[in-house]
């Protein structure tokens, strides 16, 4: 099978890992392959923190934590109350990765954009049904995942722990334009799902062939 794509299909979400250090030239290569994501007009619209300190990875943990707590101790004595707290932990785990990336994002305004608003016309259209600056940072994390695999390495990205973002962005003192958009853990994974546990929709689920014009389909 093509490396790529092997690569690709035994790529899985890693939430356990060794304490093995990881060498600051396989870092730099996962940064790399996210620098070479494609991009809005090439705008590039990413940043990355690198996180090895255990004291700041002990603070961002607690931050999440000691938030999510609160939170749940705030919610209101019903039934489901005790599943929500399951939840904590998919955002504790990365405290214990030897590698933590914070992504940064920052908005997009395209070409076309521009152009409409410079003919100072009213728009009446959406130019664009998804945010050009979110899919092209996710290109970017894709990128990251798929080099820490190809290293041998596990890796999960997050999103949960921005329920707490205001505080998390003051604690790495992330300014505008910037803001923090996921973490990345990465780290030698202390094992792994065999495939036939990683569920994925079968593939006619998902797909469609549009018909030739004037064929039946």
């Amino acid at each position: 099978m093509n490396a790529v794509i092997s690569n690709i299909l035994q790529r899985s979400s890693i939430r356990g890992y060794t304490q093995d250090e990881i060498p600051e030239d396989d870092i730099c290569s996962m940064i790399e392959c996210a620098r070479w994501a494609p991009s809005g007009s090439n705008t590039q619209p990413w940043r990355f923190i690198v996180i090895r300190s255990e004291k700041i990875k002990n603070k961002l943990t607690s931050i999440v934590t000691n938030g999510f707590d609160a939170f749940w101790n705030s919610l209101p004595d019903v039934e489901g109350k005790e599943s929500v707290l399951g939840y904590r932990k998919y955002l504790e785990f990365m405290q214990s990765a030897p590698v933590l990336i914070a992504v940064l994002g920052k908005p997009y305004e395209s070409l076309l954009t521009k152009m409409i608003s410079s003919l100072n016309v009213e728009q009446h259209w959406n130019i664009h049904g998804a945010d050009p600056a979110t899919l092209s940072i996710g290109a970017a994390i894709q990128n990251i995942l798929l080099c820490a695999e190809s290293l041998g390495y596990g890796s999960c990205w997050l999103t949960g722990p921005l329920m707490f973002q205001e505080q998390l962005e003051s604690y790495l003192e992330v300014t505008e334009p910037w803001h923090l958009v996921s973490f990345i853990t990465v780290g030698r994974p202390l094992q792994r799902k065999p495939r036939s546990q990683v569920h994925r929709k079968p593939l006619d689920e998902i797909l469609t062939f549009m018909p030739e014009p004037g064929e039946q389909q």
